[in-house]
């Protein structure tokens, strides 16, 4: 609810208590004005008459004084059901962004995934590279290896290039997704940028 229509309330509260105040104060001042003014009448010293006075003014102020509360109350359950509205729609919206962040977070979370994966997959390659160096430069035909057994190496050179051959495809396939996840990315980056605005 708006400020606006907060001070609105207020102000609408503050003349409706003093219209009652006034009546309060009017209907018994005039019931005297009316008998010991114009009438001419003295005070009675009867409680019956006294009694009489007080029905006269409950039954003018209670149906005054119901009236205003009747009309804050029904006043009031249409501001509370304004504001549940407009909760509602917060909460809609709240509930809105914080799927667009957790949806971000799981796409910045698999990106980082990825990333961990070609580490990896470039620390294989290196690897790789590392051992083939080594076969070269020693030559062809049996040579020790690296977990100290004897191996051909012209055998070996083939598997080596083989699986670099291979892990270089998986470096490209894994750059691909990696691309096509900062794409994702900053689509959703957008999407959430637009909603915000």
């Amino acid at each position: 609810m708006s400020s606006n229509n907060s001070d609105s309330i207020s102000n609408n509260i503050k003349v409706a208590q003093r219209v009652a105040i006034c009546l309060i104060i009017a209907i018994p001042a005039t019931y005297m004005i009316w008998f010991g003014g114009i009438n001419d009448r003295d005070l009675s010293l009867k409680t019956s008459d006294w009694g009489g006075f007080g029905d006269f003014v409950g039954g003018i102020l209670n149906p005054i004084v119901a009236f205003f509360a009747f009309y804050w109350l029904t006043k009031s359950v249409l501001y509370q059901k304004e504001e549940l509205y407009e909760t509602r729609i917060a909460l809609i919206d709240s509930k809105d962004a914080q799927v667009d962040q957790a949806r971000f977070q799981y796409i910045a979370a698999k990106l980082s995934a990825l990333d961990v994966q070609l580490s990896v997959l470039q620390s294989d390659i290196e690897n790789t590279q590392s051992q083939i160096s080594y076969f070269v430069n020693a030559g062809l035909g049996a040579k020790l290896g690296f977990l100290g057994e004897f191996v051909d190496s012209k055998k070996e050179l083939k598997k080596l290039i083989a699986s670099l051959s291979q892990l270089h495809i998986q470096r490209s396939e894994l750059q691909d997704r990696i691309t096509s996840t900062l794409q994702q990315l900053n689509s959703e980056q957008y999407q959430i940028l637009w909603l915000v605005n």
